[in-house]
Formats: structure tokens, C-alpha cells, sequence
């Protein structure tokens, strides 16, 4: 059982976490971390459209590529804009037959 802090943050991963990351998606908490920003942080760049994420009754996943790609986007001399990250993201794994409408 996960046990959440008041930032929303799972303070364990569970089983089901563990599997979730070797499908190539990662627990918010985790992906939160690796990008150094808060749950809620993550969660309002979801609502805003600039943050892949597969809901799961009450657990919220990341792909793993997406933070990869944000962590590899900026250049020497250079800033990455997440907006910017997420839109070629976006536009690599968009497959409008895939999702139903």
C-alpha cells in the first residue's frame, strides 16, 4: 500500500509502480524527481497540455522517453522550454488511430 504526503506524492512505490517502469512508464513521484519539479508541478503541466500521462484508477504515469527527452534537450548555450520539448514529443508519438475519440 502507498502512502501519500500532502504534495500528492506516493512516499512508496508499489508492485504495480515497479512494473509500470519497466513498460516504459514511470510513477509521477519518480518522474517529479528526475525532473526536479513537484507532483502538483507535473500535474499542472499535464492539465495545461504540455505533459504526456496515462491515468490508472488513481495512479498517474509518465512515459519514460518524455523525460529522457526533456533531461537530454538542453544544448550548451542554449535553455530547453518544456513546451517546446513537449510538442516534438507529442509529434513523434502522436498516432491519432491508436486512441479512440
Amino acid at each position: 500500500m502507498s502512502t501519500t504526503r500532502r504534495d500528492g506524492a506516493a512516499l512508496s512505490s508499489t508492485t504495480a509502480d515497479r512494473s509500470s517502469l519497466r513498460n516504459g512508464l514511470l510513477p509521477i513521484v519518480d518522474a517529479a524527481r528526475s525532473l526536479g519539479r513537484s507532483v502538483w508541478t507535473l500535474k499542472r503541466l499535464y492539465k495545461a497540455g504540455h505533459l504526456p500521462v496515462v491515468i490508472i484508477g488513481e495512479q498517474w504515469l509518465v512515459p519514460e522517453s518524455f523525460v529522457v527527452m526533456v533531461l537530454a534537450a538542453p544544448q550548451p548555450g542554449r535553455a530547453a522550454v518544456l513546451e517546446d520539448v513537449a510538442d516534438h514529443w507529442f509529434a513523434l508519438h502522436s498516432d491519432t488511430e491508436a486512441v479512440p475519440a
